[in-house]
């Protein structure tokens, strides 16, 4: 796909196999590690557990990371323009790797989540709707988390320290959000499903918005004489 190869080019070799390969690889092996050592009956806790470190480590990395790939992007004179100067189509490649890096988010978290819960599911006793209605709550949540940690490092003009700190705090907030949701069996019934999909559109929106301002910005910067 030309956006995600567009995204490519604007990011680093270190920076891919960190959040692409890295971060994936280690939720995978904190949940594996938590259910060697679970007691029975501890399954859905194991879940969450692992589920809640995933997000934590994909929110904190994408929003502490990005200030140094799209940091500035939302507003005029925050990020160089020198290099898309250099080409015609300098505004398109920029448009197709914003789009391609809110595509790459998405698709990140719902496989990083579904790699812990997937696990959960195969090596424990679980039911499959509840490890369907947890998987949707924390990728969906843990989404809609980064890109609201993302949106503010990218509009204003300071370094990345409040918005990861701003992302960190919604988290333990999701956090404790899960366990009365778990408590009532809800999150695999309307409830859950609901609030699963006001994060999943809370994170869209966000992304066209990061797109959308992102390109007009750095175009104004483009044409400038």
């Amino acid at each position: 796909m030309r956006q995600i190869k567009s995204y490519f080019l604007f990011t680093s070799l270190l920076h891919k196999i960190i959040l692409h390969i890295v971060i994936p690889c280690l939720a995978l092996l904190f949940a594996l590690a938590l259910i060697l050592v679970q007691e029975d009956g501890a399954a859905e806790i194991v879940s969450v557990i692992a589920s809640m470190a995933a997000c934590l480590a994909l929110t904190c990395y994408e929003t502490s990371m990005d200030t140094r790939v799209f940091g500035g992007s939302m507003r005029k004179g925050g990020a160089s323009m020198d290099l898309l100067k250099t080409s015609t189509r300098g505004m398109r490649l920029y448009r197709d790797c914003l789009a391609g890096d809110q595509i790459l988010r998405a698709l990140m978290h719902l496989g990083c989540e579904g790699l812990v819960i997937l696990s959960t599911l195969l090596l424990m006793k679980r039911a499959p709707l509840h490890a369907l209605g947890e998987w949707l709550f924390f990728s969906c949540a843990s989404y809609a988390l980064a890109q609201t940690g993302i949106s503010i490092g990218r509009l204003l003009k300071f370094e990345s320290n409040l918005s990861v700190l701003v992302a960190v705090v919604c988290a333990w907030a999701t956090a404790l959000l899960i366990f009365p949701l778990m408590e009532f069996d809800l999150l695999h019934r309307p409830l859950g499903l609901m609030i699963s999909a006001a994060c999943a559109f809370l994170g869209l929106l966000l992304g066209r918005w990061m797109v959308v301002r992102g390109t007009r910005m750095k175009g104004e910067e483009y044409h400038d004489c």
